[in-house]
């Protein structure tokens, strides 16, 4: 049963033709008839769950919105991404490419999500961040933001999971950061050298980068403890195993086998 539909409100960004989306039925907190915010299609927003896209956000491409997430304020979603659990992305945040944001995540202010980044538990990237690549954030310990105090005044971004840098358009090690301002002036290398050694003392003392399982199925990072194992068995006693499942797969993969009349032992 559909909940929500695309009316004749568009708006064009950026080569899209996106849709102002109208409840047709109450579910969670929203009323039927209350207008959310703008899809390039239904395949952007699950019919599902508790999900909703509100106010000006707009989610674009291939991007889904799913199980109870929520995106709304100015907030953009575009690319490949998966935005589902509890997430929120509000404000003027940003995620594209094939980020996903899941748990209790929460991205907001200005901060910018892109790359093959995995955002989760009970995160939250804001203000001025950027976090891309191949990152892993699940915590507020899992990047830090600084600011170019001595020139630009621009901020930019260090992640633990792959202790990777961005600065404006330069994406690299810190050793090629430096080698980069080196570049610019002489006070610029010594500065970004003098942050780069700051955050390899925190590695020192602290060790990383971390490393997270992940499901055997999805590949998404699993991190919280439960049901990663199910063992299944056939009338003649033969027994199979897969092991090292996210939740969400764990149902799946249980509500599959319930279809076929088999047990879990």
């Amino acid at each position: 049963m559909k909940k929500y539909e695309l009316t004749d409100a568009t708006i064009e960004y950026i080569g899209h033709t996106l849709h102002r989306i109208r409840a047709v039925r109450s579910f969670g907190d929203v009323k039927k008839g209350e207008l959310g915010g703008f899809l390039e299609s239904e395949i952007n927003l699950t019919h599902e769950g508790n999900c909703w896209v509100a106010e000006n956000a707009r989610i674009s491409g291939a991007a889904q919105v799913n199980q109870n997430a929520q995106v709304f304020g100015f907030a953009q979603v575009s690319g490949d991404t998966q935005i589902f659990g509890e997430a929120r992305i509000f404000g003027f945040a940003q995620v594209s490419g094939f980020a996903q944001v899941f748990g209790k995540a929460r991205i907001f202010d200005f901060a910018q999500v892109s790359g093959d980044t995995q955002i989760f538990g009970k995160a939250e990237v804001s203000g001025n961040a950027v976090v891309c690549g191949d990152a892993v954030v699940a915590g507020t310990n899992d990047y830090i933001v600084f600011k170019n105090w001595w020139s630009s005044g621009r901020h930019f971004t260090w992640t633990r999971s792959n202790n990777m840098w961005k600065v404006g358009c330069f994406y690299g090690k810190g050793e090629e950061l430096i080698a980069k301002a080196y570049e610019d002036s002489e006070k610029s290398c010594r500065e970004y050298e003098r942050v780069v050694k700051y955050v390899e003392s925190i590695l020192t003392e602290e060790p990383g980068p971390i490393h997270y399982n992940r499901c055997a199925i999805c590949h998404r990072p699993i991190p919280f403890k439960g049901k990663s194992r199910i063992e299944l068995s056939d009338t003649r006693g033969n027994t199979e195993r897969v092991e090292g499942l996210c939740q969400e797969c764990y149902l799946k993969f249980y509500n599959a086998i319930k279809g076929q009349g088999r047990g879990l032992v």
